[in-house]
């Protein structure tokens, strides 16, 4: 991801091999904020702590805007679900009332 937001390949050696390694980079031209964190995050000296590759599969700055539409409508849907779901248990309720107060 670096060598593709920078251009060409990442250094073999040197100053600026230590500072990749240390996680210090200088900003990326024509690179979003937050793409930039997310490399960040993928090149933390401790591998612990970098993402995993299913996880930056669900990041929105790694999705093709194809996939980013698909997950907005399948959010929608499953907010139209939860919509759906709680004005039915709303009706529900209220049938229940209706039916014990004389």
């Amino acid at each position: 991801m670096y060598e593709v937001c920078r251009g060409h390949p990442v250094p073999c050696d040197g100053q600026e091999w230590q500072d990749l390694r240390s996680s210090k980079f200088s900003p990326l031209i024509d690179t979003s904020y937050e793409m930039q964190e997310v490399i960040k995050e993928m090149m933390h000296p401790d591998p612990n702590r970098r993402p995993s590759a299913s996880e930056l599969l669900r990041r929105p700055q790694l999705l093709s805007d194809k996939e980013k539409k698909f997950r907005l409508m399948m959010e929608k849907v499953k907010n139209s679900k939860n919509e759906s779901n709680h004005k039915t248990t709303n009706v529900q309720k209220m049938r229940r009332s209706r039916s014990f107060s004389f």
